[in-house]
């Protein structure tokens, strides 16, 4: 259709100038005249020059215009009328009515298809109404093209468009795709009521399993009801088990087996916390004399009832919080009586206590860092307190509660009082876990004039921590000077009251590389010393006091790799250093194991307070260390001193 045409100049002729033009034209016909200077003109509707008017003219030539109304169909195919997306389209079938409505300038103009002239103002009229629709819109872009052409639109070419009714589709490619997107939301639909239906079902299970649940329930409150109205023990339950289930004798021998057997285990746990807290007022001076008497005779009858009074009061710890007390097996009816036990030893001297005024430092650090790679220097043993002997029992004694529940005996730097007699060392156990110690401390020439802090610091921690030998028992502690050469104050051993290592020297300047080389050769040699004598160790631990800064870490930091490298050295320790007056952050980081491993004290702080504050920051972490071994608890506990700061942080 689109080829098809419709001219608006019907005839086109020079005006004659002798005889007759014809009669007048039809009505649908304007006759437009052109003049000698280009000029354009209509005469009437139709109306031609009469011979005298065509004798005198001033008009050169005729043209004859169509104005009648014009009817066609005009296809816009595909790419022409772009959608909102340029990449899909719509195809238009307009039927369009148009007319000549200023024949002087189809005239002017010369236009001979109007058919043409009205597709092409169509497609401009259109295009930019269809951009503004998805294709998903098409009923509604196809409204507002239709509505564009509610009145009738004039063209500039002299023709007027009085109807146009568009129908408006998609092209091919625009077809596929809202296909496959209708296909898509119909199988989403689909799915939809899929998924409600399967939804319906499983709700529809559970309510039944729900509704059978409650009838199995109910049945069996009611058989528990119709039990417990007979009445019945734990025996006659048993014994109604084994007329209902003849076969199962054994199991039924079993069941009573362990209810017994969880008896005993009740009454040993119950006996086992009465004599923890014995143990802890005694040990804790919280009960006195007369107090402790009265207190064992309120205990004997629970804890050992064949035993007598005497039998708690007579044992080393029921006085001093030492030796190890011992459970009963247990009191039914099948225990062998318990052999009285022997004389009582003499008591052991009471415990040092702190000074007043002195107040607990709570230190906590998860335990990490437990191997088995250490062993100390054998002490001299001490002859321990004969032990109370346990009476015999029918069935498997239950373990001995701990009797190392004795608070620790947190530090302070006031003078401490001296003790009329020191405790005696805890005796070497073999087997026992170990847990080897090394303080390094600075006494180069740069540190002597803190010389009197150092001292004094490194002789209280030994006597403090030497005071509570049930708490370090498990402790072995090496103490080195370091200077421009490492000097050897105090051997890997027990740590005893008294016996203080020896007071550092102060000259040279410190050397980081003779410390780490000394380490190198110290530490393997200590491991396989506590190992041969059957102990198990846990990771050495060496606290570094350094109070100056090394020239560079050029001469030092490969030997401090390879003594941390766990790889070449199984027994590699794990450093805490501390860093006080001209020890920089970068030289306590670089020592560290870790960065909460590293602390120093901010600049302008007193040097010999944080001295003082270093002393007792590591008195406390050995304390609560000694404490976490005698649970068997493979913990290292790092307090940080007062007034320091972890050297990962802006100081």
């Amino acid at each position: 259709m689109n080829s098809q045409t419709v001219p608006l100049i019907l005839a086109s002729q020079a005006v004659p100038r002798s005889g007759l033009s014809g009669g007048d034209l039809p009505p649908h016909v304007a006759v437009v005249y052109q003049d000698k200077d280009n000029r354009y003109e209509q005469i009437g509707q139709g109306r031609t020059m009469r011979l005298p008017e065509a004798l005198w003219t001033r008009y050169r030539h005729r043209f004859d215009v169509d104005t009648s109304d014009h009817e066609a169909e005009i296809v816009i195919p595909e790419r022409q009328l772009p959608s909102i997306e340029p990449a899909f389209s719509f195809v238009a079938t307009v039927e369009v009515g148009f007319r000549v409505c200023d024949p002087v300038v189809v005239a002017q103009r010369a236009i001979q298809d109007g058919l043409a002239v009205v597709r092409t103002r169509l497609i401009e009229i259109i295009r930019p109404i269809c951009r503004r629709f998805t294709i998903d819109r098409v009923p509604e872009a196809e409204v507002a093209v239709n509505s564009r052409f509610a009145q009738p639109v004039p063209l500039p070419e002299g023709i007027e468009i009085y109807r146009c009714h568009t129908l408006l589709s998609l092209d091919r490619p625009s077809e596929a795709h809202q296909r496959k997107l209708r296909d898509l939301a119909n199988s989403g639909a689909i799915g939809q009521i899929q998924q409600t239906q399967t939804l319906a079902r499983v709700r529809g299970a559970n309510d039944a399993k729900a509704v059978e649940e409650q009838g199995e329930l109910a049945r069996q409150r009611t058989r528990l009801a119709e039990i417990s109205a007979m009445n019945i023990d734990e025996k006659g339950l048993i014994e109604l088990y084994l007329a209902q289930n003849p076969n199962n004798a054994a199991e039924a021998i079993n069941l009573l087996n362990q209810k017994e057997a969880a008896r005993f285990e009740r009454e040993d746990l119950q006996n086992a916390a009465r004599l923890k807290l014995f143990e802890f007022l005694v040990a804790n001076n919280l009960v006195r004399g007369p107090q402790v008497s009265a207190l064992a005779n309120v205990l004997t009858d629970r804890v050992i009832p064949h035993q007598g009074a005497s039998a708690v009061a007579a044992t080393p710890y029921a006085e001093w919080g030492g030796g190890q007390a011992a459970l009963p097996a247990g009191t039914g009816p099948s225990a062998v009586p318990p052999t009285p036990p022997p004389p009582p030893p003499p008591p052991p001297p009471p415990p040092a206590q702190p000074a007043p005024g002195r107040p607990a430092i709570p230190v906590s650090l998860p335990p990490e860092q437990a191997t088995q790679v250490i062993q100390p220097v054998q002490p001299a043993p001490a002859v321990p307190p004969p032990p109370v002997p346990r009476p015999p029992a029918a069935r498997p004694p239950a373990a001995a509660p701990s009797t190392q529940s004795r608070l620790p005996q947190s530090p302070t730097w006031t003078a401490t009082p001296a003790q009329p007699q020191p405790p005696a060392p805890a005796t070497p156990v073999p087997g026992a876990t170990v847990q080897p110690i090394y303080l390094v401390v600075d006494e180069s020439a740069a540190a002597g004039r803190w010389a009197a802090s150092l001292r004094t610091g490194l002789t209280r921690l030994v006597d403090d921590l030497g005071a509570q030998p049930e708490v370090t028992a498990g402790l072995r502690m090496a103490v080195l000077g370091l200077g421009a050469t490492v000097r050897e104050a105090a051997a890997m051993g027990t740590i005893q009251a008294g016996c203080a290592a020896a007071s550092p020297a102060f000259d040279g300047t410190i050397d980081f590389a003779a410390a780490f080389t000394d380490l190198l050769q110290r530490i393997p040699a200590d491991v396989a010393r506590l190992k041969g004598a059957g102990h198990r160790v846990n990771r050495p631990v060496v606290f570094f006091l350094c109070t100056s800064q090394p020239d560079s870490t050029d001469s030092w930091a490969a030997l401090r790799t390879g003594l941390t490298d766990r790889a070449t050295l199984p027994a590699a320790p794990n450093i805490v250093a501390f860093g006080v007056a001209a020890a920089t952050t970068w030289a306590v980081r670089a020592i560290a194991t870790r960065q909460e491993f590293g602390f120093v004290a901010p600049p302008g702080t007193d040097t010999d307070a944080a001295i003082t504050a270093f002393w007792c920051s590591v008195t406390n972490s050995l304390i609560s260390s000694g404490m976490a071994l005698t649970r068997g608890e493979p913990a290292l506990a790092i307090q940080r001193p007062d007034g320091f700061q972890v050297a990962n942080e802006e100081v």
